[in-house]
């Protein structure tokens, strides 16, 4: 049945993106002159997480962020 094969590609695809992620990190790092910064954190699971954006004009130019959680949360936003 192909739906079935549509579902094993798409799991193998997203462990795909998970797993280069991990191995290549983006925006995982802090703008030292960002416009904004936000910070989060989950008290149900842990998760904390600071958001940096540089902005010109009210148009965002560069985004990053600071986290520690889950194994999932740094991949995220990479």
């Amino acid at each position: 049945m192909r739906y079935l094969a549509d579902v094993d590609d798409l799991r193998d695809l997203y462990q795909e993106v998970i797993f280069d992620h991990n191995r290549n990190p983006r925006n995982f790092r802090i703008i030292e002159n960002a416009d904004r910064k936000v910070e989060g954190f989950n008290p149900l699971c842990g998760d904390r997480l600071t958001l940096y954006l540089q902005m010109d004009d009210n148009v965002i130019v560069d985004a990053s962020f600071q986290g520690s959680g889950c194994a999932i949360l740094p991949r995220l936003f990479r």
